[in-house]
């Protein structure tokens, strides 16, 4: 028997209590009336674009992060060296 299957079965008595668990998290914070809305969304043009698109929004997103991260690391360090130098600290 190849991998893939045996990994499934050995996941399968798990499957139900995930999904239990995941609905609790969704009912404990939304209504019924909030989860009818936001399915209504996604079943929308707009809401199945979100869908379609969400990958590549979160991708752009941390690279925008990421970018704007390491500016301000370098900034941070800088203003670190800066103030270890003005305690007499040779960097």
């Amino acid at each position: 028997m190849p991998m893939m299957p045996k990994l499934l079965e050995a996941f399968d008595p798990y499957y139900n209590q995930m999904v239990d668990g995941i609905v609790s998290v969704y009912a404990s914070n939304f209504t019924a009336a909030e989860l009818q809305e936001v399915e209504a969304f996604y079943r929308s043009t707009t809401g199945q674009k979100m869908l379609d698109k969400t990958q590549v929004v979160m991708q752009q997103s941390m690279q925008v992060g990421q970018m704007f991260g390491q500016k301000a690391a370098e900034d941070l360090r800088k203003v670190a060296v800066e103030e270890l130098r003005k305690k007499g600290h040779k960097i």
